[in-house]
């Protein structure tokens, strides 16, 4: 008994979508497990939140000096 084996263009589609939702899935699982070896100071994480206390207050109500211990004005610190 042979069997034969077509490749519809249906079924190319659905390999090559498989393929590259494959590569996306590996990609981020890569991403992560770099984070974890990184550490929680490095990153885009630590980047934030530097950002966030060096932000200065436009709005007038205080809520930036809020987040950090420090006043946004006092930068000789940091």
């Amino acid at each position: 008994m042979t069997i034969v084996f077509t490749m519809t263009s249906r079924m190319i589609t659905i390999a090559a979508a498989c393929a590259v939702l494959l590569c996306v899935v590996l990609f981020l699982l890569g991403v992560q497990i770099g984070m974890r070896y990184a550490g929680p100071a490095a990153g885009i994480g630590g980047a934030a939140t530097t950002a966030s206390v060096r932000a200065p207050d436009v709005s007038g109500t205080g809520a930036a000096g809020a987040l950090s211990s420090s006043s946004p004005q006092d930068t000789s610190e940091q």
